[in-house]
Order: structure tokens, then C-alpha cells, then sequence
């Protein structure tokens, strides 16, 4: 959604339109990046892309339908946000999950209507590792690595060759 908002806002500027300063705070790290002239053309695809399919494929309806003439706001942005979340917690295959209840639970039973809009799966999720084993593997055997900031008495030894036994320890 928030790819919308920039790609309008620089609709916007190419058009010499005033920016609001959430546009404008949106668009400034692009602008410093990609320059006014291959922005104002993203922008020019957002605008014609609207103009002829009445909305751009990767941007919610609830950015495009909004008139380029409008500034938009953080206001706006959250508005459309919290609609943006609505549709899409009303999509099938979107579930909510309390994860300290599936702490406590062997196995999470979905329903038949979620399970339907994912799909098959081609193969088993991983196993999870038990809390008991949850400590990192490279833990146990990290060496305690001391550094110093004075300068060595003794130059380093050249590397050895292929197939030599390691330099014996100082």
C-alpha cells in the first residue's frame, strides 16, 4: 500500500501538483536516489495506468480512487490502512493465531475454509524444535575471542603451505 502511496504522490509531482508533507516525506529518499526526471516517469505510469484501468495493479482502490488533485495525508494513509486490513482478515486464507495458545496446544486445527483457499501442500512444515533444545547450536562451541589494543611484538607468521601441519602454538 505504501508502494501506492509514493508511486501517486510522484503522479502528483510530476504534475506540479503541492505535495502534502507525508508525500513529501515519502518521496524525498526516492528523489535522492532516482532523480526528479525517473520519478516524475513512475509517476506518469501510475497516473496513465489509473486513467486506463481505473486502478493500478499493485495499489489498493482505496489510494487510487483518491483524486490526484488531493493531497494525502498520514489521516488518509491510516484510513485506508485499517481497510486495507479489514479485506483482508475477511480473506480466507488469512488466519489468527494466538500464539501463547498454541504453546499450550499439541496441534492448530484449521478450518476447512482456510484449508481450502492455501491449498495442498507438497510437503510436510519442518519440525519444531522443543523449547528444551531452543538454545543456538553455535553456542556451545564459540571460543571467548580476546582483543587487544596494543601492537604485537612478534609479526604474524606467513601462512603455510597446502598440506602443512599447523604452526605450533607460542
Amino acid at each position: 500500500m505504501l508502494t501506492g502511496v509514493w508511486l501517486r504522490a510522484a503522479a502528483r509531482a510530476e504534475q506540479g501538483l503541492e505535495l502534502t508533507e507525508f508525500e513529501d516525506g515519502l518521496l524525498a529518499p526516492f528523489l535522492d536516489v532516482l532523480g526528479e526526471q525517473d520519478i516524475f516517469a513512475l509517476g506518469r505510469v501510475y497516473r496513465e495506468q489509473v486513467a486506463t484501468a481505473g486502478s493500478a495493479a499493485t495499489v489498493p482502490r482505496s489510494v487510487s480512487e483518491w483524486s490526484l488533485k488531493d493531497g494525502y495525508t498520514v489521516e488518509e494513509y491510516a484510513r485506508s490502512a485499517a481497510e486495507v486490513g479489514e479485506r483482508a482478515m475477511a480473506q480466507p486464507n488469512v488466519a489468527v493465531i494466538d500464539r501463547a495458545g498454541l504453546r499450550h496446544e499439541q496441534e492448530r486445527r484449521d478450518s476447512d475454509e482456510f484449508l481450502a483457499a492455501v491449498g495442498p501442500r507438497t510437503a510436510p512444515p519442518p519440525p519444531r524444535p522443543s523449547p528444551a533444545s531452543s538454545t543456538s547450536p553455535t553456542a556451545a562451541t564459540r571460543t571467548p575471542v580476546s582483543i587487544s589494543a596494543t601492537t604485537p611484538t612478534t609479526p604474524p607468521s606467513s601462512p603455510a603451505a597446502p598440506g602443512a601441519p599447523p604452526p605450533a602454538p607460542r
